[in-house]
């Protein structure tokens, strides 16, 4: 649900970069009796409906300047059967904070990356422990959270950055913390925004191997997105408690196969169970959420993952790029 186009930050890889002709601030006209309007529309042709409005623009970097949150926390209550997720690496959550009681069909949600690519690669942004402590403070209001390591960037040191980044999610949020999803993506970008990396100073974006996939974006070596997404799912299972599902944020089914057992769900499996997760806190009795009929295993992450040895391919620079 777009209602903002632009971003007040930098980040190096950010796809708006070749989407947008500027990071102009654009806001659109979005009345709340027409939102209503259109969300009891969308919902009465699409089950397990889930928006977000974090697409052309971070969810909460604009809270200043305009009360677009308030707006929809007046609306979203009489949809009960629509999630509403915010997406953000923004700190700006007095508005939630500020509410009595916030609605049970919300997601607030955070892209995180270890702190030393937050340093390099999303400049202009929250620090990673001023964006756990806003999850945190909303968390304690009742919001319920979701987590989006996305994109996993490649560097020398990513194992153990990676695995201190999930330590310090554990350690920040607690063990009971309300997560409704955490994803997983790489880096990927379509070929209009090489040119545009290049000409940006010198960063990690180019340390690993790339290559463009079917569809012509570019993305990691497929077995360097296999070895990464299995040692970084390894470390959320071995920390992480909650009952919240794990899922690969457009990936491709081959590499799902490598790093999920099983067939792997169509979308519509996904989204129904992101949906059910979403609005699991306010089901009385409701423990686990399940895919296919397979329930959660006991820590509470996807349906279940392999354990193999990790990849053999080693992480190397991308000759092509120019630059380590």
């Amino acid at each position: 649900m777009d209602l903002l186009e632009g971003c007040p930050f930098d980040c190096s890889y950010c796809i708006l970069q070749a989407y947008l002709p500027s990071k102009k601030l654009r806001p659109f006209a979005c009345s709340e009796e027409r939102v209503h309007h259109w969300l009891t529309e969308a919902s009465s042709q699409n089950p397990f409906l889930r928006l977000g409005t974090g697409e052309l623009a971070d969810s909460l970097a604009f809270e200043a300047e305009f009360s677009l949150t308030d707006m929809l926390l007046r609306v979203i209550p009489a949809h009960p059967d629509v999630v509403l997720e915010w997406k953000t690496k923004s700190i700006r959550i007095e508005t939630f904070l500020r509410k009595p009681h916030l609605p049970s069909n919300i997601v607030l949600s955070w892209s995180l990356n270890p702190e030393e690519i937050i340093a390099t690669e999303e400049h202009g942004t929250p620090t990673l422990r001023e964006r756990l402590h806003a999850m945190r403070r909303v968390a304690d209001s009742g919001a319920h959270l979701g987590i989006h390591l996305d994109p996993v960037i490649l560097t020398p040191q990513w194992r153990s950055r990676y695995e201190r980044l999930i330590r310090t999610i554990r350690s920040t949020l607690g063990a009971n913390a309300p997560l409704a999803w955490i994803s997983l993506g790489s880096l990927r970008y379509p070929p209009s925004l090489r040119p545009i990396l290049l000409n940006r100073p010198p960063s990690a974006l180019f340390y690993a191997e790339q290559q463009r996939d079917r569809g012509g974006k570019y993305r990691y070596h497929p077995e360097l997105r296999i070895q990464a997404y299995r040692h970084i799912v390894s470390c959320l299972g071995s920390l992480m408690e909650q009952h919240a599902p794990l899922y690969l944020c457009m990936e491709q089914k081959e590499i799902w196969e490598e790093v999920f057992p099983g067939t792997p769900p169509a979308p519509e499996e996904i989204n129904e169970q992101l949906h059910r997760s979403a609005t699991r806190f306010s089901t009385e009795g409701e423990k686990t959420v399940e895919i296919k009929g397979r329930p959660t295993p006991p820590s509470g992450l996807s349906p279940g993952w392999k354990t193999g040895s990790t990849a053999s391919r080693e992480i190397r620079p991308d000759p092509s790029a120019g630059r380590p």
